[in-house]
């Protein structure tokens, strides 16, 4: 399986987050391509991401990787439970995700800048979804 296109799309969303904007696109972007492809090695590839944005962003570092690693570890644990690969699933933990992500990393609850995150991450999911193989297409 080639992994190349979903390295370069993490890299784009780091490079997109550290130089222009406070959306946490490295959080949907993995988060939307865990849902899609329901795959463990984009647990390492969130870790790796997280590493290297701490990095980017003058964090102290693995703080960012803990928790792109822990929210996707808890997608895995609903992934059982409920339909993952749906919009409202997608919506609702890319909003409570954004919540948590803004609480930690600066501080503050900024609501206007969860939803438009979600509302991004319908749009990645909707366009990853129909661009990208998923798991089934894969074997």
């Amino acid at each position: 399986m080639k992994k190349w296109p979903y390295l370069l799309l993490v890299l784009a969303a780091i490079f997109f987050e550290s130089v222009f904007t406070t959306i946490p696109i490295v959080f949907l972007t993995v988060v939307v391509l865990y849902v899609i492809q329901k795959q463990a090695w984009i647990l390492a590839l969130a870790f790796s991401a997280g590493l290297f944005l701490d990095i980017m962003l003058v964090r102290q570092i693995g703080t960012t990787a803990f928790f792109l690693t822990c929210f996707l570890f808890l997608v895995f644990l609903y992934e059982r439970k409920y339909e993952v690969q749906s919009y409202w699933f997608v919506f609702f933990s890319t909003i409570g995700g954004s919540l948590l992500y803004t609480l930690f990393f600066r501080g503050e609850v900024l609501i206007g800048e969860s939803i438009a995150a979600a509302l991004l991450s319908l749009l990645l999911f909707e366009v990853f979804f129909r661009l990208l193989p998923k798991k089934a297409d894969l074997h």
